[in-house]
């Protein structure tokens, strides 16, 4: 899910047919002002990859950029959505398959962080976009507890003040923590 000028945008994840889960790259736009949905451009995935499931976005300069989510180890393709077009864009792949990752945009850089790699464990780090030079970095930058030895999954993120903080997560052992994860040198 993301918002572009006023318009909330949702899609992926699964529907069924005769009670079958199935891939459902479809995506709509939430028009607040009319109070009406439309479909917009289906997400370019390649359907015998599976459903991406909790799929991370963020948005920098009215481009949204949609990614992870993968439910299998093919899953690293990342795109851009312009609404002003109704048209998908690849962009450099994501650094690996990735489930239930946290997604915002900061100073005109897209930033993926935590989350947990394909048959992995929860994870603590944080993959910076540029998209002029259409790159992924992995930061160093420790995003979570510094002394717990968990990561973050289905976490959420947020901006105030200058900084990005970095909460959540669906374990108990992390369950309603809050984090302060990078400054304003992002």
């Amino acid at each position: 899910m993301f918002a572009i000028n006023n318009k909330i945008y949702t899609g992926l994840g699964t529907s069924q047919t005769a009670g079958v889960d199935g891939a459902d790259n479809s995506f709509y736009e939430y028009n607040s002002s009319t109070n009406a949905w439309r479909k917009v451009a289906d997400y370019p995935d390649k359907q015998y990859y599976g459903w991406r499931n909790l799929a991370s976005a963020f948005v920098i300069n009215n481009i949204a950029y949609v990614g992870c989510g993968a439910t299998n180890t093919g899953m690293y393709n990342f795109f851009s959505y312009s609404a002003a077009n109704n048209a998908w864009t690849q962009i450099h792949d994501f650094p690996e398959a990735r489930s239930y990752t946290t997604g915002f945009s900061f100073g005109n850089k897209g930033f993926i962080a935590t989350g947990e790699p394909l048959a992995g464990t929860p994870a603590h780090d944080c993959f910076k976009y540029d998209p002029t030079a259409d790159t992924w970095a992995h930061l160093n930058d420790y995003v979570g507890c510094n002394v717990c030895s968990w990561g973050i999954e289905r976490g959420y993120a947020f901006i105030n003040n200058g900084y990005v903080y970095v909460g959540g997560g669906n374990s108990a052992t992390n369950l309603g923590f809050l984090y302060q994860a990078v400054g304003s040198g992002l």
